[in-house]
C-alpha cells in the first residue's frame, strides 16, 4: 500500500472510530409504544470534527485523477466487499450529519429555540418532515455510491483497495444511483447473486450485468 492510500485509510479509521464512540449521541429516533410518543434528535457539536475529515477525504477521492491506462484484472469478491465496508459507513457519515442538522433546524423553526439535543414526548403536525428526511438519507447514500461511477472516478474505498468500477459507456448520475439501489437489492439476495459472481470469470454481480459495469482491480505497481 502506497503512502497516499495509507494516509487515507488512517484518516478514515480515525473518523470512523471517533464517530462510533459518540455514535450513540448522534442521529434521529421516533417511536410510539403503548400509546406513548417519543422523538429524539441529537448532534453534538464536536461531531463536526470527524465530519470535516470524512467530507474532505470523500471529495478528495471523487476529484482525484481517474484510474486510466492501468493494468487491471477482474475484482475479487473479498476485495470488493472490503471496498464496500469502507464506502458504506463513509457515505452514511457524509449524508447523515447534515440531515441531522437539518432536523435540528426544523425543530428550531418550530419552537424558536435551538438545541443540539432534543427529546420530547409529544408530536406536532410537521413531524412527518423528519421521516421524509430519513428517507432522503437512504437516497443520498445511493447518490454518493453512484457519483464516482458517473464521473469515472474511484471512491475512497476504491483508492484504498486499489479498485474501481469500469464502464464501456458514460453513465449518468441517475443511472449510477439506480445501479446502487439494485446493488443493495442483489446484496440482500446474496444467496444467488454472490455465487453468480463467484463462478463468473469477470466477477460481475447482477447489477453489473444490468448496467454494463465491470469491477476491476488495478495491478500496476505505480498505483
Amino acid at each position: 500500500m502506497n503512502k497516499q492510500r495509507t494516509i487515507l485509510l488512517i484518516l478514515f479509521i480515525f473518523s470512523f472510530v471517533f464517530l462510533y464512540l459518540i455514535g450513540k449521541d448522534i442521529g434521529f429516533s421516533a417511536e410510539t409504544k403503548n400509546g406513548a410518543y417519543f422523538l429524539g434528535i441529537s448532534l453534538p457539536p464536536f461531531a463536526f470534527i470527524p465530519y470535516i475529515i470524512v467530507f474532505s477525504i470523500f471529495m478528495y477521492a471523487v476529484w482525484s485523477n481517474p484510474p486510466t491506462n492501468k493494468s487491471t484484472t477482474a475484482l475479487s469478491l473479498r476485495r470488493r466487499f472490503l471496498c464496500f465496508l469502507i464506502d458504506f459507513p463513509l457515505n452514511i457519515m457524509v449524508i447523515g450529519v447534515p440531515i441531522t442538522l437539518i432536523d435540528l433546524v426544523i425543530n428550531w423553526l418550530q419552537t424558536n429555540e435551538f438545541s443540539w439535543e432534543i427529546n420530547r414526548l409529544y408530536n406536532t403536525s410537521t413531524d412527518t418532515i423528519y421521516f421524509v428526511l430519513q428517507i432522503l438519507v437512504f437516497i443520498g447514500v445511493l447518490i454518493l455510491f453512484g457519483y464516482p461511477i458517473s464521473r469515472r472516478k474511484q471512491s475512497l474505498g476504491g483508492i484504498i483497495t486499489n479498485t474501481f468500477i469500469e464502464s464501456k459507456t458514460d453513465i449518468s448520475l441517475t443511472k449510477a444511483s439506480l445501479r446502487s439501489l439494485v446493488g443493495f437489492l442483489t446484496l440482500a439476495a446474496g444467496a444467488i447473486s454472490i455465487p453468480w459472481a463467484w463462478l463468473s470469470k469477470d466477477k460481475r454481480m447482477w447489477h453489473d450485468s444490468l448496467f454494463g459495469t465491470f469491477p476491476k482491480q488495478i495491478t500496476s505497481k505505480d498505483r
